[in-house]
């Protein structure tokens, strides 16, 4: 799509690092590094031991999630065949900035006005069209006890408000295909696709 191609080759976006202490808006607090302004995350020291390693005792930051985040993939039958509703989302460290998300990616701050995700979250709350809907741990060595709301939804075609811009329905077997290629889906779509029953 011309829109992803647009935004992988013309972002005008920069990296760059920074000291830790000239990050602003971010501060040392009890140990911890912490936005004073709200934020989805914060990182922690942690002193770790640990029996039948190799190394067996170590330092490491590790990020700690504010509150949980939702996760949710709407799919539903386009003439016939059963599609996923994905977004593209920009991606922190991401080598061209963006990869495709799953179609609700909130975190618990968020304070998006976005249509879709406003009709997720309704549909989530009546129960309607819910499929799968649990907490799941977050795996890996850098997060801190993280667990987040996965949530698979099913629907018409019809019930779906007008995609806007970003959203895309695609088939199982494209995802599929694309799971192989680095840096196009992201890790929480990655997570949801491995929910569905073959």
């Amino acid at each position: 799509k011309k829109l992803i191609n647009d935004l992988k080759m013309f972002s005008e976006s920069a990296v760059s690092l920074v000291p830790l202490y000239d990050l602003r808006d971010w501060s040392l607090q009890h140990g911890e590094l912490v936005c004073e302004s709200p934020s989805s995350f914060k990182v922690i020291l942690c002193d770790i031991t640990i029996e039948g390693r190799e190394v067996t005792h170590w330092t490491q930051p590790l990020i700690e999630a504010v509150g949980s985040a939702v996760f949710g993939l709407i799919c539903c039958e386009d003439n016939g065949i059963l599609k996923f509703l994905v977004k593209v989302m920009p991606e922190l460290g991401c080598f061209d900035g963006i990869e495709l998300g799953p179609s609700i990616q909130r975190e618990a701050i968020s304070q998006s006005t976005d249509l879709l995700e406003q009709f997720f979250m309704e549909r989530l709350k009546l129960g309607t069209s819910v499929v799968f809907d649990h907490m799941l741990s977050e795996e890996g060595g850098r997060f801190y006890h993280e667990q987040n709301r996965n949530v698979l939804l099913r629907m018409n075609r019809e019930e779906l408000p007008k995609l806007p811009e970003g959203y895309f329905l695609l088939d199982y077997c494209t995802l599929n295909e694309l799971t192989q290629v680095n840096n196009v889906l992201n890790i929480q779509l990655r997570n949801l696709l491995s929910l569905l029953e073959a």
